[in-house]
Order: structure tokens, then C-alpha cells, then sequence
């Protein structure tokens, strides 16, 4: 037996409620928002050390590549763009070998990055980064992160490129649209499936600086009033 369900979004605790009423407690995801934070010098310093220039736009995905986590509608929508935008870059974060997962499906893999190679040294493919520090550089470098997933519980990445005061381009689905992102302030939605969606909200932050780190702000204060770490931890206890 047992005596308590912890659900980690609103969605999944209405669902378990329905069986388990009086043993389900709702708990959402806390986030290191003392190693995911904004900085200014990690920014900079990763961008030198990687030749972006001043101007230059970093989308980054976080995440297992593949379709569950809308990679291909990524892979499309940015091969289209970077062909008109010289100067915009994706960054891959998550395992895409079954040297980073023995899960990972190379051949599904192989499918859905097909279209960037086109996009050459726009697109690099970071692998697995199991490092947190690590992980937040390579986020603060970038500006927007996009996550056109298909199927989620409750993602945790979204939230750590919030902290780190990304606006998020984000499917809109139970599990990833429960609690964090807010439509217009933090960041934009698109239905999921949808790429031309998915290319015009790339687009519309692409090609504004000022919205960006408006949002970008905002997201990283969202994090900080609902999601930090030590609540998090004094809820649990």
C-alpha cells in the first residue's frame, strides 16, 4: 500500500484525483534557480568561444531528438529560416546516439535531422550534457528556446531555460502548458503538429530583439516567484 500519490502538474493530478482522491497531493517541479541563472558573463563568454557575433540568434532545443518531442517540425522550420537568416543558429541539447541513451532510435534519429544538414554550421549538436552547470552556460548563450513536443508529463526543460531568462516557443498541450509558460509574456505557443506555426513564432522572436528579452525577463521571474528551489524542498519536507 501506500499512502500518497505526489502528482507534478495540474494535469496529472486531475486524473490520478479521479482514483485516488484522498491520496494524491500536488507538487510541481522545483528548479535549480541557483545553477540555472541568468548570466550575463556565461552569455558572452560561450558565445565568443563558439564565433557568435553581436546579432547573431541561438534557438535551443533540449530534449531526446526524435518525434515525440516535435524534433522534426524543429529540424524543417529551422532549415527554412536559416536559408533566409544567415546569421541564426540551433543548438541541440539531448541525446541523439545510443552511445548518449541505448533507448535512443537511431534510425528515427537519422529521419528527422535529415533536413538540417543542409543548415551546416548553423545547426550544432551538443549530445548528452548531464553537467547542470554546464547545461545553464550553454542555455544562457542562447536566445529563445523552442519545444514543439508532441507528449509530455510535466517538462522540466522549458522551465530551466525560463530561469535562465529564455521566452519559450512551446506546443500547447496538457503537461508543458499547466503552469509555467504565460501566452504573450513569457513566451509563445503553437498548436502542436503545427509547423508553420512553429515557423512564424521563430520568426517573430528571431526578428525582435526587444520582445525577446522582455519575455525572456519575465519567464525568469515566473521561475524565481513559483518555482524555485528552497520552496520547492520546504514543500517536500
Amino acid at each position: 500500500g501506500f499512502d500518497c500519490i505526489v502528482a507534478v502538474s495540474p494535469a496529472l493530478y486531475e486524473g490520478l484525483r479521479t482514483h485516488f482522491p484522498n491520496r494524491v497531493t500536488l507538487l510541481p517541479y522545483g528548479i535549480r534557480d541557483d545553477v540555472f541563472t541568468c548570466s550575463l558573463e556565461a552569455r558572452q563568454s560561450l558565445r565568443a568561444e563558439e564565433g557568435i557575433e553581436e546579432g547573431d540568434v541561438i534557438f535551443a532545443f533540449l530534449g531526446s531528438v526524435g518525434r515525440r518531442k516535435g524534433f522534426d517540425l524543429l529540424a524543417h522550420a529551422f532549415t527554412e529560416l536559416a536559408a533566409e537568416h544567415p546569421n541564426w543558429y540551433l543548438w541541440v541539447v539531448g541525446p541523439h546516439t545510443r552511445e548518449h541513451n541505448q533507448n535512443v532510435d537511431e534510425f528515427e534519429v537519422a529521419e528527422v535531422t535529415q533536413p538540417i544538414e543542409s543548415a551546416g554550421r548553423q545547426v550544432k549538436m551538443w549530445g548528452r550534457i548531464d553537467n547542470r552547470g554546464t547545461l545553464s552556460r550553454i542555455l544562457s548563450a542562447a536566445d529563445a528556446f523552442v519545444f514543439p513536443t508532441r507528449k509530455e508529463g510535466m517538462p522540466i526543460s522549458p522551465m530551466e531555460a525560463m530561469s535562465v531568462g529564455l521566452p519559450l516557443i512551446i506546443a500547447r498541450i496538457p503537461g508543458v502548458t499547466d503552469l509555467a509558460n504565460i501566452e504573450g509574456e513569457t513566451g509563445l505557443y503553437v498548436p502542436p503538429g503545427d509547423l508553420p506555426g512553429l515557423k512564424a513564432a521563430m520568426l517573430r522572436l528571431g526578428t525582435d530583439e526587444e520582445l525577446r528579452k522582455r519575455m525572456g525577463a519575465r519567464a525568469a521571474q515566473v521561475v524565481r516567484e513559483g518555482f524555485a528551489w528552497e520552496p520547492h524542498v520546504m514543500k517536500w519536507m
